[in-house]
């Protein structure tokens, strides 16, 4: 109830921000573990594509979300489809409500990704070995 485990997620997505990975190093195990991740997911898409209608208009595509927020494309797809906000008629609308607004609002902890010091594993071939 303190938010440590959207914390957690979040450190996981900026993680893969900096071995530049779309999407998490982990997917949840549980039911527990998707509603947290689905949770973390509604609140970072709409804070997204708020500020981005706030400052830029216009459209944002799918891809261009999956690329600021490194949040896989299926999981977006599928976080706009239970929101709700998301129809086809030839191509997806987004539309916000009030509510979803006011939630990107809320102040949450946040990672601070300035104090992340990760250099990311490089694996080559000479340094997989198998042995009996």
């Amino acid at each position: 109830k303190q938010g440590y485990g959207r914390l957690l997620i979040e450190m996981s997505y900026e993680l893969a921000k900096i071995e530049n990975k779309i999407g998490a190093s982990e997917k949840p195990f549980s039911d527990l573990g998707l509603l947290s991740y689905q949770k973390y997911w509604q609140e970072t898409i709409i804070e997204i594509l708020h500020r981005y209608h706030q400052f830029h208009g216009g459209e944002i595509t799918i891809e261009e979300i999956s690329e600021k927020t490194y949040i896989d494309q299926r999981d977006i797809l599928y976080t706009l489809h239970t929101l709700g906000i998301g129809s086809y008629q030839g191509q997806t609308t987004i539309r916000l409500t009030d509510a979803m607004v006011d939630m990107s609002k809320h102040k949450r902890r946040k990672v601070d990704r300035s104090k992340l010091d990760l250099t990311p594993p490089i694996f080559t071939f000479n340094q997989l070995r198998y042995t009996k």
